[in-house]
């Protein structure tokens, strides 16, 4: 026999659900503004949630993981606009456009990336989702590019030196390791994506 549900536990499992995602945008938040992982006194004051129920709406951190994934993912779709292939565009227009979004949306997950690039190792939750996330950037490259390199020989080649060449760990190279500004390391990468292409 189903019991129905009373307002009252429909009403708490809301308030639950309401106060999860609060804590993992604020989570999420603290990370992009301060590079680092928050305390559990400052997630609870951005969440507004109490400090004791910070973690309980999380069965473990992998859960945390996916639901800050989520969110991100989310987010990104709303803030960029991925270019189409546009066969009548030129191939110089093309790398300017996909350039620029790979800056954009490498400068925006620089702080996040930073703090899972030191957690990947013991975490096979974030190794499959850079997986899967590096699988979608391949075909989207595949797609952007296919008008101009539909008949080359080194097609598959070229398509994975794009793949590294904007990945966020050349990026974070460029602008941690060597210090470039943005338009230093923007132009560095089109130099060496027209090559590439022979631009």
């Amino acid at each position: 026999m189903l019991v129905k549900e009373t307002p009252h536990i429909d009403g708490r499992r809301k308030r639950r659900i309401k106060n999860k995602l609060r804590t993992t945008e604020a989570i999420l938040d603290l990370i992009l503004e301060t590079g680092d992982v928050p305390s559990i006194e400052a997630m609870a004051e951005r969440s507004g949630v109490s400090r004791r129920s910070v973690f309980r709406f999380f069965n473990n951190k992998a859960e945390l993981y996916s639901e800050m994934h989520n969110l991100m993912r989310q987010r990104m779709q709303s803030l960029f606009s991925l270019p189409v292939a546009d066969p009548e565009r030129s191939l110089e227009e093309t790398v300017r456009l996909w350039i620029d979004l790979r800056i954009q949306i490498n400068e925006y997950i620089m702080p996040l990336r930073t703090l899972v690039e030191e957690k990947k190792r013991s975490s096979s939750l974030i190794q499959d989702r850079q997986k899967d996330a590096r699988h979608v950037e391949q075909q989207f490259i595949h797609d952007l590019f296919v008008p101009y390199l539909h008949d080359h020989p080194e097609q598959e080649s070229i398509q994975w030196l794009l793949l590294l060449n904007c990945s966020w760990n050349v990026w974070s190279v460029l602008r941690n390791d060597y210090g470039l500004s943005v338009e230093e390391s923007r132009r560095l990468l089109e130099k060496q994506i027209s090559t590439l292409l022979s631009i």
